[in-house]
């Protein structure tokens, strides 16, 4: 049982640094 939660945070965590990425390359207009 806890393994499922540590699957879900590392998933939160991956989801986190998707978004930090996407919004780094939208506030840098080198990136277009």
């Amino acid at each position: 049982m806890k393994k499922r939660i540590v699957e879900r945070k590392i998933e939160r965590q991956i989801e986190e640094r998707k978004i930090e990425a996407l919004q780094r390359l939208y506030s840098e207009p080198r990136a277009f």
